[in-house]
């Protein structure tokens, strides 16, 4: 099984950033969790098209998702490809 490393910030159990992290999983649990943001990412983008949030609202809960899932690697990748 191959590992896939990451960066991840770590929270203590009172929601306190703690910072980062290397931490390695399986490639398919990377995936999972990747799945699971650009689907939580697709929710925000139709909340901004419809109006149900501001752009204000969606780039500050976009960035959060991005820093909190450990996702800014494949959020760069999007923001390149646009």
């Amino acid at each position: 099984m191959e590992l896939v490393s990451y960066k991840a910030i770590v929270f203590d159990l009172g929601g306190n950033m703690k910072g980062y992290e290397g931490m390695e999983m399986s490639e398919k649990d990377f995936e999972k969790k990747k799945e699971l943001f650009l689907e939580q990412k697709k929710i925000m983008d139709t909340f901004l098209k419809t109006g149900a949030i501001s752009q204000m609202q969606y780039e500050k809960s976009y960035g959060d998702l991005v820093k909190k899932m450990g996702m800014e690697s494949i959020a760069e990748e999007l923001k390149s490809k646009k």
